[in-house]
């Protein structure tokens, strides 16, 4: 019980004094987004403090939306790399990233991280692959970032 109770201490700090949350009830509402991106900039942090000479890659895998191809939510999340406004995602809503779109989620921490750093996004290739006529299918997209 001891755990649990640091544990919830901890993500109440980080949540109230680091993403500036105000709480609403005994059980925050889960803003992965927001959570996602910090994480990406703690990791970076991390990164950066390593005393090594060795090239670190970050890296994120994932569809954009599927089982349904929604190409204005691949879009408003392609624009928001583009920008390096990641806080764009946050305005789809969570109910956005269920079943496979959740993988959105694993862009997140990279595109945050990234935007600390300044990197410039430079986005390859869109594709809606559609399965169906009903509009089944899975949204790639295709991003680097450089200096």
């Amino acid at each position: 019980m001891v755990v649990v109770t640091n544990i919830w201490i901890a993500v109440a700090w980080h949540r109230y004094v680091l993403l500036d949350e105000m709480p609403g009830a005994v059980v925050a509402r889960f803003n992965g987004d927001r959570i996602f991106a910090y994480f990406g900039k703690s990791l970076l942090r991390a990164i950066e403090s390593w005393k090594s000479d060795a090239r670190v890659a970050l890296i994120a895998s994932g569809g954009l939306t599927h089982f349904v191809v929604d190409e204005d939510v691949d879009n408003a999340v392609m624009d928001a790399l583009r920008s390096r406004k990641i806080e764009g995602v946050t305005k789809l809503g969570e109910p956005i990233f269920q079943a496979g779109t959740s993988e959105i989620k694993n862009w997140v921490p990279v595109a945050g991280a990234m935007a600390d750093l300044g990197y410039e996004p430079n986005v390859i290739d869109y594709v809606p692959c559609y399965r169906s006529m009903a509009g089944t299918g899975n949204a790639m997209g295709f991003v680097y970032w450089k200096q």
